[in-house]
């Protein structure tokens, strides 16, 4: 599509859940097609500012709308700006993106948890549908178009609620497409697969295939963003009833499941999607340099590994001052809970990022796997020593005195892994540092990043405070050493004797540190000026 191109010149589009992730991408791309867009979200007004603020540096209009869609009784209007009120006035374009990404397992799941997902997903659709109505058809060309999910065709595990409302969100697009043909309005449906969202859904673990023909994650503006704005344009008005799959090709994956060799996949996983953890976001592309991560065996690349700049890095020291204070005040009971939450996730993906650690290390399958199920049990260890940091009593020299010696967190951690055991010595970082009550930023290998990637996503899930663990690859040690608020924490290394000659070179005022160089003994350093 011709980015110059001004189709949508005039007309008015409202997008449901538009403050982040594939909502905002399709803000954007009908902004840029002349649309003046609604950016609403439910409960962020700040997120919808913020995009509403974007279209309009970039010249075009947008309203912000802070609205509950989901609610029967007329959309809750939040602060002013819409609600179903705003609908009933011209509308053009609608599109249905809020959506819950909720993950339980169905012996668990309740009827509050059934009733709130098809709110937001279904009957939000159902109601936005109705109260747009009226303007669609004094349009003459209305356009609706919902967003499903790969899930609602292929199934998927602990999620049999949103799976519900997706697939009731298909049934939807083309019942309406009937209905509304005579008033000139095409209703259609456009399916993603695993794409990389923000931190709060840091990765389409749900999406159980894990697997795509074009061999990686989506991002938000990817396809699903160009594909809506060019179904809500002219040249589709042919178009209608219809679920278009913009995946990455993982569901004709899907419908090839078996091969000829006794159902084995017909196709190698893919590669997991490198990417910056920082402040609570997931950070691509952007004009940074990067490196390609290249599989030993065929020497092919496997993926595209980002260089965090001066400014990423600065991001992520600030975020981890932020994230200390949260954390150091979390009790430990509450601490030991998220890492256990983390272990268990870790030994639900252990094939996944086994086969990831097989394919960037050459490490044999099952060795990968022994290791990412003991990197659970170290994570796990770490959350019951983190309950038994009890301190001591030691008898002063003053009659009648005590003294008293507490055990708290130091600071920030600045922690350095490397390429031999991507897992398990990261484990060794994250449990302590995060049982202990420490913030982390954690430097993983430019060999193997794909594995400690993975292991930060599923401590994204487990729902951490914003700037608790960061996750920086390459080019960050001179500059996390220097900085005056790791200064107050640790420094872990167990890296390359390279690495080590690097670290020794550098003045230090850490109170802190442990290394430990390739093959030779571990040594620490207490006081080091």
């Amino acid at each position: 599509m011709d980015e110059s191109a001004r189709e949508l010149e005039g007309r008015v589009a409202i997008v449901t859940g538009s403050g982040r992730n594939i909502g905002r991408a399709i803000a954007l791309a009908l902004a840029a097609g002349g649309a003046a867009v609604v950016v609403n979200t439910r409960t962020n007004r700040q997120e919808a500012d913020d995009v509403a603020r974007d279209i309009e540096r970039s010249g075009g209009k947008a309203l912000a709308c802070l609205a509950d869609f989901a609610d029967a009784g007329g959309g809750a209007e939040n602060g002013g700006g819409g609600g179903f009120r705003a609908l009933r006035r011209r509308i053009d374009i609608l599109v249905n993106n809020a959506a819950m990404r909720d993950e339980k397992a169905f012996d668990q799941l309740t009827l509050d948890d059934w009733r709130a997902v098809m709110a937001v997903i279904l009957e939000g659709a159902f109601h936005c549908a109705q109260a747009c109505l009226p303007a669609l058809k004094r349009s003459g060309n209305g356009a609706i178009v919902n967003i499903g999910g790969l899930s609602a065709h292929t199934g998927s595990k602990h999620r049999a609620h949103v799976i519900a409302a997706k697939a009731g969100v298909v049934g939807l697009t083309r019942a309406l497409a009937h209905d509304l043909a005579a008033d000139k309005v095409t209703v259609n449906c456009v399916s993603p697969g695993a794409h990389r969202t923000s931190a709060r859904y840091p990765r389409a673990q749900h999406h159980q295939l894990n697997r795509t023909l074009s061999g990686r994650y989506g991002t938000p503006g990817d396809v699903v963003a160009t594909m809506v704005r060019f179904l809500c344009g002219p040249g589709a008005r042919y178009i209608t009833g219809q679920t278009i799959h913009a995946n990455g090709g993982a569901f004709l994956a899907w419908i090839g499941w078996t091969s000829e060799r006794g159902g084995e996949p017909a196709r190698a996983p893919m590669y997991t999607d490198l990417a910056l953890h920082i402040g609570g976001a997931w950070l691509n592309g952007d004009g940074r340099q990067g490196e390609d991560v290249v599989n030993p065996a065929t020497e092919k690349p496997l993926g595209r590994l980002p260089h965090a700049g001066a400014r990423d890095l600065d991001h992520a020291l600030e975020a981890a001052k932020k994230g200390f204070e949260l954390w150091r005040a979390t009790s430990a009971y509450d601490r030991a809970k998220v890492l256990r939450k983390a272990a268990n996730l870790v030994r639900e993906r252990a094939e996944t990022i086994g086969r990831i650690m097989t394919q960037e290390q050459g490490k044999v399958l099952s060795e990968a796997r022994l290791e990412v199920l003991v990197t659970a049990d170290i994570i796990e260890w770490y959350a019951e020593e983190g309950r038994r940091a009890y301190g001591r009593i030691v008898p002063g020299r003053a009659k009648g005195t005590r003294q008293m010696v507490l055990q708290e967190p130091v600071g920030v951690v600045a922690a350095f892994t490397p390429w031999n055991f991507p897992t398990l010595t990261p484990a060794r970082k994250i449990g302590g540092s995060l049982a202990a009550g420490c913030a982390l930023i954690l430097k993983a290998s430019e060999e193997t990043p794909g594995s400690c990637v993975e292991l930060g996503a599923l401590l994204c899930r487990c729902r951490p405070a914003a700037g608790r663990a960061q996750l920086g690859l390459r080019r960050a040690r001179g500059r996390l050493r220097a900085s005056a608020r790791v200064r107050r924490g640790a420094q872990g290394f167990v890296h390359r004797i390279g690495a080590g000659r690097q670290a020794l070179g550098r003045p230090r005022r850490q109170r802190h540190e442990t290394r430990h160089h390739g093959a030779r003994r571990p040594f620490a350093g207490r006081g080091v000026r």
